[in-house]
């Protein structure tokens, strides 16, 4: 979210060679640490190419109105032992 209207977020690098139309919907994929599978995100507003590179920006009508919460729950993910073992794979990579 870039700010500006709460109901549309950016999502940017989405590759070229992936087909996408207007009103699809995109869903979490579980590759995070923050959102599991499965979640829906919104719908495909609009999409354009920005620059001459291979990826898409695209305009998401959120499914969440999130100017309309008004309880939220925040959780603090101060686990350690993820931190420990991302550091790990960072230094297996080098």
């Amino acid at each position: 979210w870039e700010g500006g209207d709460s109901r549309y977020a950016k999502l940017t690098e989405y590759p070229k060679y992936e087909k996408i139309e207007k009103g699809d919907t995109i869903v979490t994929s579980g590759f995070s640490d923050f959102f599991p599978e499965g979640i829906m995100v919104g719908t495909v507003e609009d999409f354009k190419s920005e620059t001459d590179d291979n990826f898409y920006s695209l305009k998401i009508r959120l499914s969440t109105d999130f100017g309309s919460l008004k309880n939220v729950r925040l959780i603090d993910n101060t686990n350690d032992e993820i931190k420990e073992l991302e550091n790990k794979v960072k230094n297996v990579k080098k």
